[in-house]
């Protein structure tokens, strides 16, 4: 599945086209917006620094869900985009592996577990809002270059968004039934390295500057440097 000249399409599509490609995910995001917002109702009038963290998690969710549905709405036309169906279908599947967290039984888990997964879950989000406004109207699901952004937390490393994801879907995991939550986790995990070839495949094609960013900068780990093909 290794992207080819004959599997990119470069062809324009129109605003209208490429809304109605988003709106599974807006629909998808404003459902969790309100699953955020009747759990913050539940929690934020519970007394205790456990219930406030928890609101505060659900709080950071329902932002980040806003900002892709903003981005979603405002965001660039893909100069280039990847033709291939089978991968478009595996980026997808890889963008929402975690969500089959919600198919195992939720754990109570002991104090010292329930505030670590909040703690990974806020920090995560809260820093993917951050680099969401980083990559501004470049944000897309499928791997298409709309604008190249090598500014704020992509002066560190190519694929911020998807380190962050991740963060927050291992303290996702840890409320679930073990070991299973954390296989989900790690096989999202490793998902993310062939979504990010593809991603790159179609950046190096449009961006003749993309090549060398990427050889002054990781893929995936500060200080851990990686090349396009790697």
């Amino acid at each position: 599945m290794t992207p080819s000249g004959n599997e990119f399409l470069s062809a324009p599509i129109s605003r209208r086209w490429d809304l109605l490609a988003a709106a599974p995910l807006i629909l998808l995001s404003l459902v969790g917006i309100a699953g955020f917002g009747i759990q913050i109702y539940r929690d934020w009038p519970v007394a205790g620094f456990d219930a406030r963290l928890q609101a505060a998690t659900q709080f950071a969710g329902a932002l980040y869900l806003a900002q892709k549905i903003y981005l979603l709405s405002v965001r660039r036309l893909p100069q280039l985009r990847i033709a291939d169906n089978r991968v478009r279908a595996f980026c997808l599947l890889a963008a929402n592996f975690e969500l089959s967290l919600l198919l195992l039984p939720k754990l109570r888990p002991p104090p010292g577990q329930a505030m670590l997964s909040a703690i990974l879950l806020l920090a995560g989000t809260a820093a993917s809002i951050l680099v969401l406004h980083a990559l501004g109207r470049s944000f897309a699901v499928f791997p298409q270059a709309r604008i190249l952004v090598t500014r704020g937390p992509y002066r560190f490393v190519r694929h911020p968004l998807y380190v962050m994801e991740e963060i927050s879907a291992l303290g996702l995991s840890l409320i679930f039934v073990q070991p299973w939550g954390l296989l989900v986790a790690g096989i999202s995990f490793l998902l993310q390295f062939p979504r990010m070839r593809f991603e790159e495949a179609v950046l190096v094609r449009a961006f003749p500057e993309y090549a060398a960013y990427a050889r002054r900068t990781p893929r995936f780990l500060p200080f851990l440097q990686s090349g396009i093909n790697r």
